[in-house]
């Protein structure tokens, strides 16, 4: 019950995150600037773009993680198993990362489609690509297929510019069935 709570949660967020950008053009009461809201969290995405990644990942790694306050958290709006009802702090997340989502999916990429600020907020609307290996993904088997889904994430920064939290979302059901079609 608690991972739909979460979703419902997640959802509600970003529809009222959608109704706060819709402010006929007068920034919402943004603190910063797209550009600014991109330079926060390019190394975090760059976590997710393997050719980047693979380049030098020492570096993409402490960029990514650095930029991460220490007490951050990333909530997950996917519903079990393709998600947690638990959320993950930093450690955890690397671990998940390096340990489960890039060893099934090595050729991970993460094209951003948009930004929008509001306050200490940033939202981003991203796509995710890549192709299963392996004979499943969180227990579903998967094909030789790549996918391509559309994330939702809803990242929360402090005075610092690090990130304090992150609310997503994508749609892994949609991924596996895809890998499966062309």
């Amino acid at each position: 019950m608690k991972s739909k709570k979460n979703f419902i949660l997640l959802l509600v967020m970003v529809f009222a995150f959608a109704l706060i950008s819709c402010d006929n053009g007068n920034g919402g009461g943004n603190d910063i600037s797209e550009t600014r809201a991109r330079e926060i969290i390019e190394p975090f995405y760059d976590l997710f773009r393997s050719p980047v990644r693979n380049a030098n990942p020492d570096l993409v790694w402490e960029r990514g993680m650095d930029v991460l306050h220490d007490n951050w958290l990333s909530y997950d709006g996917n519903p079990p198993p393709y998600g947690t009802t638990v959320p993950r702090g930093k450690i955890e997340t690397r671990g998940f990362l390096e340990g489960y989502m890039f060893v099934n999916i090595p050729d991970i990429n993460v094209n951003i489609i948009s930004v929008q600020v509001d306050g200490n907020w940033i939202f981003v609307r991203s796509q995710l690509t890549g192709t299963f290996i392996g004979p499943d993904y969180f227990g579903f088997p998967v094909g030789p297929y790549p996918f391509g889904i559309i994330a939702l994430d809803y990242h929360r920064f402090d005075n610092n510019g690090k990130l304090v939290e992150l609310y997503h979302s994508e749609h892994w059901a949609e991924a596996v069935m895809q890998s499966y079609t062309r």
